[in-house]
């Protein structure tokens, strides 16, 4: 086990808080084992954490607990711990207004993530307003994350398409900071609307359908966008919705993480992004099935108290049904449990198909599930109509990490989290195939 300084210098700090408290003695094996696995996890993201420790602590509550509990003393800490960080942000080389950028003179520093700065900015040569956007300084050093940026640029490049941002130019300033060049759209992001309340049924499955149709022409290319969520929708005053920020994005040519990496933001993960599994356009889908949950109740399917716990929810909970008996909620309930079911096989297709469910909804189109389908099928939610829970067991479970997640639970643990006594059963059915034929628009 290889453990670098700054991870090394951490587990003095968490090891020496926790000498005076832990429930284990200082010379047994045990203890060691806590400084092993702690160490582990420390090298991992909070989200790859979950998969980890349920494996590595398997059959050891007690040692599960010390690290968790170390974990979150590491997760709880205080102004001194943060102010590394503090600095790092004032140290970020912000441009002022009246900057020159090549042929663009900065206006106002507009946000940014954790792949990028953006500023609102003028073309001088086309009259025009502009968006900049610059690999943050900190990682302007990072080959590999020069990499991605490149690969971002080039990925949206590709794309042609009215529900996808559109790339002017990706170029370098004389000190080596890339940055790529995009329309200022006017307007807000998604994340910004739903701050202030829930969509119009209408609308919120009409932004869906926006995003659907711009993920349909990037997964026809062999892009997977990887991280759909609000902040990375922009509604413009038109009503136009641009999937922004393919950062993160990985193609069918080139793939910069590794393969237990994780990127993305963790609510709108998919249960294999989760786990730190391959993904492929499939995950997309379910994130935008999140993101619609979110626009229409207000509120994100999945919850939990900490990563592991948000993890675990993705992986076992079944997110409360809607409410309202219209055509179109009816219509809604259907396209979100598709979007949202645990084994991609079950999920739309492809996001073609996923665009025909939407007008057929919007439409007034009929898109009850076909005849055969359970009661639980129309109900949804493992909900039954009188509102009494229904026990139900997945038939089938493809996703890597559930066995261990199931593992660290109590001896009926794993029945309870995901809703199942012994006995229970689904049937299942997979989303209707020939959508994906329908022209993308109409």
């Amino acid at each position: 086990m290889s453990v670098g300084g700054p991870v090394r210098a951490l587990m003095r700090r968490l090891l020496g808080r926790a000498d005076e408290r832990r429930h284990v003695a200082a010379d047994s094996g045990q203890w060691a084992r806590v400084r092993e696995v702690l160490a582990d996890a420390l090298e991992r993201t909070p989200i790859e954490r979950a998969s980890f420790l349920a494996t590595a602590c398997r059959g050891e509550p007690e040692l599960l607990a010390e690290v968790r509990s170390l974990l979150a003393a590491h997760d709880g800490t205080g102004p001194l711990d943060r102010a590394p960080e503090a600095m790092r942000e004032r140290m970020e080389r912000r441009l002022a207004p009246g900057a020159q950028v090549g042929p663009y003179r900065v206006l106002e520093h507009h946000g940014g993530g954790g792949m990028g700065v953006v500023y609102r900015a003028h073309d001088t040569r086309l009259d025009r307003t502009v968006a900049l956007k610059f690999l943050p300084a900190h990682l302007s050093s990072d080959e590999r994350a020069k990499q991605r940026f490149m690969l971002e640029a080039q990925a949206a490049a590709a794309l042609d398409h009215p529900n996808i941002c559109t790339v002017h130019e990706i170029a370098e300033t004389d000190d080596g900071r890339l940055y790529i060049t995009m329309p200022f759209y006017r307007g807000e992001t998604l994340e910004a609307r739903l701050v202030r309340c829930a969509l119009p049924l209408p609308l919120a499955m009409d932004i869906a359908l926006q995003a659907a149709r711009g993920l349909s022409q990037a997964h026809e290319r062999g892009i997977v966008h990887r991280d759909i969520k609000p902040g990375n929708l922009v509604v413009t005053d038109d009503g136009i919705v641009k999937i922004l920020d393919f950062g993160i994005a990985k193609t069918a040519h080139a793939q910069l993480t590794s393969a237990r990496m994780i990127l993305g933001t963790a609510a709108y993960m998919s249960p294999e992004q989760a786990v730190g599994d391959a993904v492929d356009h499939r995950s997309d889908l379910w994130s935008l099935g999140v993101v619609l949950y979110e626009m229409i109740t207000g509120r994100r399917p999945f919850a939990g108290d900490s990563v592991e716990a948000l993890v675990a929810a993705i992986l076992t909970a079944e997110p409360a049904p809607l409410t309202g008996g219209s055509r179109l909620a009816l219509a809604a309930g259907q396209v979100i449990r598709t979007f949202l079911q645990k084994d991609p096989v079950m999920r739309f297709a492809s996001a073609a198909d996923a665009v025909g469910a939407l007008e057929d909804a919007l439409a007034g189109r009929d898109t009850s599930p076909p005849a055969g389908a359970s009661e639980l099928d129309v109900a949804g939610g493992g909900v039954a109509p009188t509102g009494e829970r229904r026990q139900i067991v997945p038939a089938v479970v493809r996703l890597s990490g559930y066995a261990s997640l199931v593992e660290r639970l109590a001896p009926d643990g794993g029945r309870h989290a995901a809703g199942a006594p012994a006995g229970g059963r689904r049937r299942g059915r997979r989303p209707a195939r020939g959508r994906g034929q329908r022209a993308e628009q109409r």
